[in-house]
């Protein structure tokens, strides 16, 4: 069987989300905590920010608390952003599309005790073109980092694949329209420890189903690949 490739679509600070409340909530349809990039269900960085426009998006107090950060380290985060766009225009519209440089970010401006994950997320190979295609993919940090054709990096767990509906300036996860329960009724596809699906094969049939007019958001969903990364 040939193996697939997979682009890498950027590195991302975030936490464990806990079960959303208005899931169906049954534990044997989602896990207690989630690894998502829906910023919809859990706080994120990058999500446009920081950049070089970064103060009007700059998350709000509680946000920056959760992620261990203050408004100080946030203004700080912003100059470290904006500071290395100017010396490298093809940055924007952030810096943060490499692991090494998301270990610099949270080395500088998270504090060490704070409860925070290193993601990276990848496409497969064969799924770039379209997404790179979307209008507004270019002010994506997503779009950024698949544009820069680069492997995932090595040394990441893969925690599983997350269905993810690209809005370019968002993500929408299945579980914000409660998509995990037609999941398991529909398709036969249960979410993992993480609430992710184990497998790309059933990843993609899931992105299919939610895609499909009124099973979620009006969007093209995408099988998005995730892997957690050491801090250090």
């Amino acid at each position: 069987m040939r193996e697939t490739r997979f682009t890498s679509a950027g590195y991302f600070l975030t936490r464990r989300c806990a079960r959303p409340e208005w899931a169906h909530g049954a534990p044997d349809l989602l896990p207690p905590t989630l690894v998502t990039l829906s910023p919809c269900l859990v706080d994120v960085v990058p999500s446009l920010w920081p950049s070089p426009c970064a103060p009007p998006l700059r998350p709000d107090e509680a946000a920056l608390a959760r992620l261990g950060m203050t408004s100080a380290s946030a203004g700080a985060a912003e100059a470290w952003a904006t500071a290395r766009c100017d010396a490298a225009p093809d940055q924007w519209p952030t810096p943060l599309t490499t692991l090494s440089t998301l270990r610099e970010f949270v080395d500088r401006f998270v504090a060490p005790s704070a409860d925070v994950i290193l993601v990276g997320v990848a496409l497969p190979d064969d799924l770039v073109a379209g997404v790179l295609a979307l209008p507004g993919s270019v002010a994506s940090e997503r779009g950024h980092a698949l544009r820069m054709s680069t492997p995932p990096e090595p040394g990441g767990e893969v925690a599983g694949y997350e269905v993810l509906g690209d809005g370019i300036d968002e993500l929408h996860s299945i579980v914000c329209t409660g998509g995990e329960a037609a999941l398991r009724e529909v398709l036969g596809i249960a979410l993992n420890q993480h609430g992710l699906i184990d497998g790309l094969d059933d990843a993609r049939r899931a992105a299919a189903w939610a895609s499909e007019e009124g099973h979620g958001e009006p969007v093209a969903y995408l099988p998005w690949r995730v892997a957690l990364y050491p801090r250090a």
